[in-house]
């Protein structure tokens, strides 16, 4: 553990975090080193005061927490994306959250290389969210093939649960300044890791960063203001359920200012990608047998499907009635031997019928991709 601290300052206030950042002369080692302009050594050194200052305001988390920033280096023309002498917090000093840092601080994630496109699959989870500007949550990295996230192994042998990693903006210029990365070493549940973001979230914007508008979970006011669409949404999926015997159901909405992406929960997709946003751009119903296969950018919730052993998904797209103007997409989860002892286009043609009785006065999609 020593290693992790060693040339870092440190501070805690009553109910923080322990916040850790570098005592080095950045200035100079930035200059240097990377050489750098001045202006630009500048501009660092506040992203990273601001980020330090964020954490220190981090009130007193639930569970046993790691909280580091990501940013971006050039060498050679190559651009690395590193977290070594970046700011980082600690909700307890837990020495399996402290190896799995000290592993963090000797991978250089490459983003941008001069001979061509850098694999999707190799950037892990930060490298990703710099690439896209999208988060991505993992509920358990085990789930993570190797190639989706290279520590994974010692992620999990550390007892590594939660990953939530998210963009970071300059709210002042509206610029892309680097990666934010919150895993947890404890067991936890929905609202209680969603709380511990909120509470981060809400400190970034203190110091005028921010992860953007359409991303960001402080800002559901797309979910806020369509409560009782959803509300009847969730009654009548319910009870597609029921009759259909289906194991798990959700809804998807389009972000409110983007009419390419949508939310749900943490997580977000773009049009066009796995049955959800094929679904969405279509404005159509799309099937997939089985969404375990596809990669962590076609579905951002792979990682959660293998865990649950969830395959097959049908989604379908509406639009409610009145005043909205959002897009919804209902994503269903069959159970595994209706993809065995049933006539699929039947069964799912049975299941688009069973919606439209439930939201009569919801535009529901009349194309339909079953393959």
């Amino acid at each position: 553990m020593e290693s992790v601290f060693s040339a870092h300052a440190w501070s805690r206030q009553p109910n923080g975090l322990w916040v850790f950042w570098s005592e080095r002369d950045d200035a100079a080692q930035l200059q240097n080193h990377f050489s750098f302009t001045a202006d630009v050594v500048t501009k660092r050194m506040a992203i990273k005061e601001r980020v330090k200052i964020a954490l220190q305001r981090v009130e007193k988390l639930s569970c046993n927490y790691l909280i580091q920033f990501w940013a971006s280096i050039v060498i050679d023309g190559q651009t690395f994306l590193t977290t070594s002498d970046q700011p980082f917090g600690l909700s307890r000093l837990d020495d399996r959250l402290c190896s799995y840092r000290q592993k963090c601080l000797s991978c250089a994630i490459p983003v941008e290389l001069k001979n061509g496109t850098q694999c999707e699959n190799d950037l892990g989870p930060p490298g990703r969210v710099f690439k896209h500007r999208l988060p991505e949550l993992c509920t358990d990295v085990k789930n993570y093939s190797q190639q989706e996230f290279p520590l994974r192994d010692d992620a999990a042998a550390w007892g590594i649960q939660w990953c939530y990693t998210v963009p970071v903006f300059d709210s002042s210029r509206d610029t892309f300044v680097g990666v934010l990365e919150l895993v947890t070493s404890h067991q936890t549940n929905d609202w209680m890791f969603q709380n511990s973001v909120l509470l981060i979230f809400k400190m970034l914007q203190v110091v005028d960063l921010k992860s953007p508008e359409p991303y960001c979970p402080l800002n559901w006011k797309v979910l806020d203001d369509q409560i009782c669409t959803l509300a009847r949404l969730y009654k009548s999926i319910e009870m597609v359920c029921q009759k259909h015997q289906f194991p798990f159901a959700q809804i998807w909405v389009s972000v409110a200012d983007s009419r390419e992406k949508l939310s749900l929960g943490l997580q977000y997709m773009f049009e066009g990608y796995s049955v959800v946003g094929r679904a969405f751009s279509s404005k159509s119903s799309c099937f997939c047998r089985d969404v375990t296969q596809l990669s962590i950018m076609e579905y951002p919730l792979v990682t959660c499907a293998r865990e649950t052993g969830l395959t097959g998904c049908f989604a379908i797209c509406l639009s409610a009635p009145g005043n909205d103007d959002n897009v919804y997409i209902l994503e269903f989860f069959l159970p595994p031997n209706e993809l065995l002892h049933r006539n699929l286009q039947v069964f799912l043609k049975l299941v688009l019928d069973t919606v439209k009785q439930q939201l009569q006065h919801f535009e529901v999609a009349v194309g339909h991709d079953f393959g």
